[in-house]
Parts: C-alpha cells; structure tokens; sequence
C-alpha cells in the first residue's frame, strides 16, 4: 500500500510548513511583545492632611500585583505619617515633643534622618529655617495647636473660613522662648536626642518631601524605574514617560485665580517642591500673613518672595529648601543658593509704576539649565 506522506509531499507542501512556523513565530513575538510592552499604572489616595499620586511605568501587571504595590505605596507613607505627624498626639514626633527636657529620647531610624537633615539646613541658614518653630507656627493660628484649630499648613486657608487673630507682642515672646534649633542635642550613633530646653519640633517643612523619597526607594527596590510620585505638591521622577519624553512638571502661578502655570520643567531623575506664600495665609488689618513664619523675629516674613521652586537629588532637600528659601532676606538667600550650588527659583510679587500686582523671578546659576 502506497503511504499517504510520501517525498513528494514534502517537497511540494514544504514551502506551506516553513510558512506556518514563520506565521507561528510571528505570533509569538506579537504576544511576548504584548505582555512586555512597557504600561502606565497610577495609584493616588490620601495620606497626611493631602492627597498623593504615583505614576510608573513597568511590563504588564495582574491587579493582584497592582495591589500589592499600592499597598506598599501606602504603608511608606504612613509610616512617615505615624512617625512626623504633629496632628497625631501619638505619633513618635509628639512623643517627643512631649519627652522631659534633658533626657535622652530614643528614636527610629527614619526620624533621626529628618531632624538631622533639618538641623543641617537649620545650621547652613544661620537658623532663618527652624525645626522648632512650631510654636509660633501654632500661635499665628497654622500649627495643630493653633486656637483657631486650622488645618494642616499645606492646606490653604480659604475665604470665608475662621481667619486667625494677631497673637499679642508678649505671646510671642514668649513663644520665641521655646524656639531654637541649637538646643537640640542628636546623636547617630545611638539614635537618640535630648531637648535642652522646652521644644516643639515640627517637620512639616520636610516630612511630605521625605514620605516621596520613601515611596521611591520602595519602587526602586520592587525594579521600577520610571516613575513620577507626588505628595502634597512635592515630586520626584526617575526614567521618562510612556512617551519616553521627560516628566514635566508645573510651577503653578502666584497669581490669584490663574490657572495657567507659572513656568513648566522637565525633569529626569531629580526632585522637585515649591513652596508659597499663596498656600496658606490671610489677611487682617490689610497686611497679609502667610505660614512662613520667620523664627528670628516670630512673625511671618515679609520679604516679596511670592514662590520658590527647588531641585534637588532628593525630594526632602528640596522640601525643607523651598521653606528656607521662602523666609531668608532676599540677598541672604541668592548668596547661599549660589555658594552652595542649590538649583532654585524664586518669584518676588512687585509693583508696577501704576501700583499693580507684578512679579519678578531669579533663577539660580544651578537652575538655568531646567529652563532651557
């Protein structure tokens, strides 16, 4: 019996058979390509008086994973938040506000690297940015303790809310005698500090920049590589976008009612955070009080500076910089920026000939290059 697949089945179908592994091959390219093709996920929620948002870009992800990795987003945060928060009266940070002066407080790891980077700040401005300014930030009616209860300082306070009053001269003397960041003894080595006299430590200048550092070491350590976090208004990118183009990010405009942004820059690899006097203030007796309470005088500077925007390597510089910046005289300011190679961006509110509103800017040499 003569068999069905004979040589000259072979020889005449075989261009049909190389065709089909082509065809097969080509279909498993299209979907390994499919399933590695780089995707955008985003996470955003609530944590510490704000809102948070997380943008990375990886290969394709099962919700299971997806969860995972916001769950691990979320507990970073709140770490942060348990640890620094000066609205949780259990919170590390008022444990130690609330520890005996002169004895020795033991602290996490996490904590002591805060009061360490804003001791250095602290010292590296002749103490115009202060830790321990809580008091007077409370007594102007923005800290947790005000008597006005406001809320959090990144949280605006709107018209037609409950305006603080004007703290008399001698409450906030007073106030003043429980501010300085020199009276703050911390040691690394043993991760533990003392109080030298009666503090209120408040880090709300630099906590949300750390809490975005955290969710970054976390996306870092699960091998992604381009993202964007945001915390409050604080923001650090690795990578570039979907597009592969860089992340841009928005400085938003000192002016009232305008939604268009100030200045616009990308990014690769850095931190970003910006801080202003249109954030948290009001007005009373026809002067405006902002949040940016100067520690040398107890009350809130007023220098013109309407914005500043800082890039660092790290978002927890850049927070407590933006901070430092907003209060130091306007000469003062310009020189350590320079000295110190900090890449800043300050906008002054002015005057026009006509007595209108107008702004001006000074870029730092380090800053140039994110305008170009």
């Amino acid at each position: 019996m003569r068999p069905f697949i004979t040589k000259d089945f072979f020889h005449k179908y075989k261009h049909l058979s190389a065709l089909a592994i082509l065809l097969l091959v080509i279909m498993l390219l299209i979907v390994v390509g499919w399933f590695f093709k780089p995707r955008e996920y985003s996470i955003s929620g609530a944590i510490m008086g704000t809102t948070y948002h997380v943008k990375y870009i990886t290969k394709r992800q099962n919700e299971a994973k997806q969860h995972n990795i916001a769950k691990l987003i979320y507990a970073a945060l709140s770490d942060v938040d348990n640890k620094m928060s000066t609205y949780k009266p259990t919170s590390e940070l008022m444990r130690l506000n609330n520890w005996p002066v002169n004895k020795p407080f033991k602290m996490s790891t996490n904590l002591a690297k805060v009061i360490k980077a804003s001791l250095y700040i602290s010292s590296l401005s002749d103490g115009f940015y202060d830790p321990t300014v809580g008091p007077l930030v409370n007594l102007w009616g923005f800290g947790p303790q005000s008597p006005n209860q406001q809320t959090p300082d990144f949280v605006a306070i709107k018209k037609g809310d409950k305006q603080p009053s004007i703290p008399e001269k001698q409450k906030i003397k007073q106030a003043m005698q429980e501010v300085g960041y020199q009276f703050i003894d911390l040691n690394m080595r043993t991760l533990t500090v003392i109080k030298k006299r009666k503090l209120y430590i408040d880090l709300s200048s630099i906590a949300k920049g750390f809490s975005v550092d955290q969710v970054a070491s976390v996306l870092d350590h699960l091998n992604i590589h381009r993202y964007m976090v945001e915390v409050g208004g604080e923001i650090r990118v690795k990578g570039k976008r979907l597009d592969r183009k860089h992340w841009r990010v928005a400085i938003r405009s000192p002016q009232s009612n305008v939604d268009t942004p100030y200045k616009v820059i990308a990014l690769k690899d850095r931190a970003m955070a910006t801080s202003g006097d249109y954030l948290n203030y009001y007005n009373a007796d026809h002067t405006r009080y902002s949040h940016e309470i100067n520690p040398k005088t107890g009350f809130p500077e007023k220098n013109n500076i309407a914005s500043v925007t800082v890039i660092c390597s790290s978002t927890m510089s850049a927070d407590a910089f933006s901070t430092m910046f907003m209060v130091l005289p306007r000469e003062k300011g310009r020189d350590i920026a320079e000295e110190n190679d900090i890449a800043v961006y300050i906008i002054y509110r002015d005057k026009n000939d006509k007595g209108a509103e107008s702004f001006s800017v000074y870029a730092s040499p380090a800053f140039v290059q994110y305008l170009t």
